[in-house]
């Protein structure tokens, strides 16, 4: 089974759960925290419809971490309202990945989302993604911009984290 869209992001978990049965958080003194963080290089044309689609009302901090943009991504996201962080020298996609997990615990985040300024993930989604760690059912939700998993390796990967 294939997806229509292969870009459009198609969460996976490995117990039964789908994304549109999972219902939305609704936001409650109990909600935990949930920080967004953004991985950014050269994303100033891409950032604002990423930023657009967050679901605001569930999310108290978004941290966008530059990796020395050449283009106007830094001030898009000041733009925005984002928390900003600046390499002073490109660290390339882990040590981008590391400061955005670093700052997102530093946060003080139960619930970290990262979500690439490029648009190719689609944020709306967000919700369902997080539904199951907000409940305590899940510890780890792992999105895809258009891979459908089909059952037998969502069995494989049930097995394996048991292992």
């Amino acid at each position: 089974m294939t997806s229509p869209d292969p870009y459009q992001e198609s969460a996976w978990q490995v117990q039964r759960h789908s994304p549109s049965r999972v219902p939305p958080l609704a936001p409650t003194a109990a909600t935990p925290q949930v920080v967004i963080v953004m991985p950014a290089y050269n994303a100033a044309r891409t950032l604002q419809r990423t930023y657009a689609d967050i679901p605001h009302d569930l999310v108290h901090k978004i941290i966008l971490v530059d990796d020395v943009s050449r283009d106007d991504t830094v001030q898009v996201a000041r733009q925005l309202g984002l928390d900003v962080i600046i390499h002073s020298q490109n660290r390339g996609y882990g040590g981008n990945q590391k400061t955005c997990y670093d700052a997102a615990l530093a946060a003080g985040a139960d619930i970290v989302v990262m979500l690439h300024p490029d648009y190719q993930y689609d944020a709306t989604r967000i919700p369902a993604l997080i539904a199951p760690i907000a409940d305590g059912t899940q510890d780890l939700m792992l999105g895809s911009r258009g891979a459908v998993y089909p059952t037998e390796t969502l069995q494989r990967i049930r097995q394996a984290s048991v292992t």
